[in-house]
């Protein structure tokens, strides 16, 4: 956690950002979900349906975080306008803390995507 202050147009850019990371996520996770099962239907790869099907859930769990932080992204953006007042923010409030949080479980999910589309190059030709 930084000591920083947070003013509310570094919060709305960084809810822009972030609305925008969690949408190529969302839209990836699905194209990749989608090409495992045409792999899967091709039985070019039979000894591996095990393997595929775990880091076809593995997509889906992160599609599932993915989708639950997008979704609180929007209502902290929504919020902002009841807690305008309270801007600037530093490390005491707890909206300094939420905001903290989230930008950590971004950097998690975008980790994790990464350590997925790794685990998927696997398996192409």
């Amino acid at each position: 956690m930084s000591d920083r202050t947070i003013y509310m147009p570094d919060l709305d850019f960084e809810y822009k950002v972030w609305k925008n990371r969690t949408e190529f996520i969302k839209e990836e996770n699905l194209i990749h979900t989608n090409r495992i099962e045409e792999i899967k239907s091709t039985d070019r790869l039979p000894n591996e349906t095990g393997k595929l099907n775990n880091l076809k859930d593995r997509f889906l769990k992160q599609a599932d975080r993915v989708q639950k932080i997008h979704n609180r992204i929007l209502v902290s953006e929504r919020e902002m306008v009841y807690y305008k007042f309270d801007y600037p923010i530093n490390k005491k409030h707890q909206h300094y803390l939420d905001h903290e949080n989230l930008r950590s479980e971004i950097e998690e999910v975008e980790q994790n995507h990464l350590r997925l589309l790794n685990d998927f190059n696997k398996y192409l030709v």
